[in-house]
């Protein structure tokens, strides 16, 4: 693999990010609004985008637009029950499939409930197709609301 060109320093040099270093680690993206996330995001995926398997968590239909350019599966939850969405989230693992899921269409607790599904579907996959994958979980916060340590329905 490689470093990702994700733009340039004030001295005009790139500044890069290691891409076997991400996939060993995690990273957070974490900022005002209109600070650049969604462009960094972006950016990323779209410079990872032959290099490794992608799965997008997309609750606002942002990446949508991505998946069609890099012919990426979309999964639209709005129709699927839970164990379908685990299968596939099983499925994308086996394959090697970069997906969006798009849950644009769905209610908080339906996204929380979609989203859950087929990650444990991909954590359930046999080891043996445990292959890399840079997940991105766009707008993380609306999976993990929090208030005095506890979790709100």
């Amino acid at each position: 693999m490689t470093s990702i060109v994700l733009g340039q320093g004030r001295d005009g040099s790139d500044t890069c990010i290691d891409l076997p270093e991400l996939l060993a680690t995690r990273l957070l993206v974490q900022g005002n609004s209109g600070s650049g996330k969604s462009h960094l995001l972006r950016r990323l995926l779209e410079q990872t985008a032959t290099l490794v398997q992608q799965v997008m968590i997309d609750p606002e239909g942002d990446f949508v637009t991505l998946a069609d350019h890099y012919g990426h599966l979309v999964i639209d939850v709005e129709d699927q029950s839970e164990a379908s969405l685990r299968a596939a989230g099983e499925r994308v693992r086996a394959h090697r499939a970069s997906v969006v899921l798009n849950l644009e269409q769905v209610e908080a607790e339906m996204q929380l409930r979609a989203a859950g599904a087929f990650l444990n579907g991909m954590f359930e996959a046999p080891r043996a197709h445990w292959y890399p994958v840079l997940v991105v979980v766009d707008e993380a916060q609306l999976f993990a609301p929090v208030a005095g340590g506890r979790y709100i329905r």
